[in-house]
């Protein structure tokens, strides 16, 4: 038997995913030099900012309603090169949903970053 999880179905989990308390607070660090893997719990190395708390939304990609959207900016304390970003449901501990790494970016104190992260649900190919 095939089954998949139907358009609605997509949008009903998204729903669910930005109901309650949802996974919305960003952290940069400076470890990107790790890739991504399923089993990460947390950034590599952390700076030395406080989480933010992103605006959190479901947006449409390829279906209606079918990602989860967390749009956050970091302002930096100091000169430093960050590396990686990571959505986590608490402004401190909590879960670690998304790490995503990237070419370092360097900065200087009062910098910023504005972070874009977007979970679709989709189909198979």
């Amino acid at each position: 038997m095939a089954a998949i999880v139907v358009n609605d179905g997509l949008a009903g989990i998204v729903a669910k995913l930005n109901a309650n308390t949802p996974p919305r607070y960003v952290a940069w660090g400076t470890g990107g030099g790790t890739a991504e893997d399923p089993t990460d719990e947390a950034l590599n190395t952390d700076a030395a900012e406080d989480r933010v708390q992103g605006a959190n939304s479901v947006v449409t990609e390829d279906v209606a309603s079918d990602t989860y959207q967390v749009v956050a900016t970091i302002t930096s304390l100091s000169t430093q090169t960050i590396s990686e970003v990571g959505l986590l449901t608490a402004d401190a501990a909590g879960d670690l949903y998304v790490r995503g790494t990237f070419t370092g970016i360097p900065l200087d104190a009062d910098d910023s970053i504005q972070f874009t992260i977007k979970q679709t649900l989709g189909q198979p190919a």
